[in-house]
């Protein structure tokens, strides 16, 4: 890679009032300082302005940190995909959060404060995470996605 590094992307589709998340993504030498809720909160950010009511994932049942990261923010199980994931094989846990509980949850623990000192760190334009990576970098990093194995 450059000397530029992608900490983190989101990757969705909205149609009508419902949002799939359908990766999220951080560098894995840059977890535990709060990118990924950064990530997820500019994701109801755009939610929110777009006249989305509900925001739909699945996550691995082995994604331990994933999941409290959505509780955190409000997300609740919905159900289960049987044999979702594979290498290895694992189900999937549904979760949904309706945005009327986002408003109430998107800033948990006072974030709105570090959210102003990360913003400079992960610029946005449009909606779509600034990427100074060539496309073979940026397939690196998505294969090195913890969602990349999904079938």
């Amino acid at each position: 890679m450059s000397d530029k590094v992608l900490l983190g992307f989101f990757c969705f589709w909205a149609v009508r009032e419902e949002m799939q998340l359908l990766d999220l993504a951080v560098h894995p030498t840059c977890r535990s300082r709060g990118h990924g809720s950064y990530l997820l909160m500019k994701m109801i950010d755009l939610a929110l302005s777009r006249g989305i009511s509900r925001i739909w994932l699945e996550v691995r049942v082995s994604g331990g940190a994933a999941r409290k990261l959505y509780e955190k923010f409000g997300f609740v199980e919905s159900g289960r995909r049987r044999n979702y994931y594979t290498g290895p094989t694992e189900d999937a846990i549904v979760m949904s959060l309706p945005l009327v509980r986002a408003a109430e949850k998107k800033y948990p623990h006072g974030q709105h404060h570090r959210r102003k000192r990360m913003k400079s760190r992960l610029p946005m334009i449009a909606g779509n995470w600034k990427m100074n990576l060539t496309l073979a970098e940026a397939a690196q990093l998505i294969k090195a996605s913890p969602m990349a194995s999904r079938d």
